[in-house]
């Protein structure tokens, strides 16, 4: 993954978040902060290795025959795009586990309020039970 790559990976989440409805928006931001702790590191992390050309860590041998797949080592500058990539794809593997392991809590109830709320305006009712649950 190149810089221009992932910048434009970032220019289309921004995009499908602008043409989602007022209802979808506030369903993403009921894990906005938990997704931010992710989001944050990972983000910073691959812009200074495509920035910098950091060298990435050699391969675990925890992971056994699959770092044979993934040679990250070496002075070749496509190892630190190849590093990249399996950064960004390891935050999204870990944001969607967020958001699909997150329960709701007492700090939430005002954010599901003005889902509920919204999704009733927008006549969406079947969704509503879904938040309950």
């Amino acid at each position: 993954m190149t810089l221009d790559g992932f910048l434009t990976v970032l220019a289309l989440a921004a995009a499908f978040y602008a043409v989602l409805s007022p209802v979808q928006r506030l369903r993403v931001s009921l894990t906005w902060r938990r997704q931010m702790l992710i989001a944050i590191p990972a983000f910073f992390s691959i812009v200074i290795f495509e920035l910098f050309d950091l060298q990435p860590p050699s391969c675990p041998t925890k992971f056994g025959e699959i770092c044979q797949y993934l040679i990250l080592s070496g002075s070749d500058p496509e190892q630190t795009h190849k590093f990249s990539f399996i950064l960004a794809v390891s935050w999204l593997i870990i944001s969607l586990m967020i958001h699909r392991i997150s329960k709701p809590s007492l700090s939430n109830i005002i954010d599901y309020a003005q889902v509920a709320t919204n999704q009733i305006a927008e006549e969406q009712y079947g969704i509503v039970p879904h938040y309950v649950v």
